[in-house]
């Protein structure tokens, strides 16, 4: 399993952040519960995009079953 977005990478962002200005975070893992939760209550403009997020854009059920053997 990969490792989840977590604490550090959103700090990360959250130090790049400037005035005016939102991060997206796109990861093709998930993000972890606690950095989610940080970037919403401290109202952080940061998008989460997770790899189940582009599943369901991309309108695929399981991504993994489609790939050929």
């Amino acid at each position: 399993m990969h490792e989840k977005a977590g604490v550090k990478d959103a700090a990360r962002l959250i130090a790049r952040i400037k005035n005016r200005q939102f991060w997206v975070l796109v990861t093709t893992s998930a993000v972890g519960k606690q950095a989610y939760e940080e970037v919403r209550n401290q109202n952080h403009p940061i998008i989460f995009i997770s790899g189940k997020d582009i599943n369901d854009i991309l309108g695929i059920d399981n991504f993994y079953k489609k790939i050929p053997k």
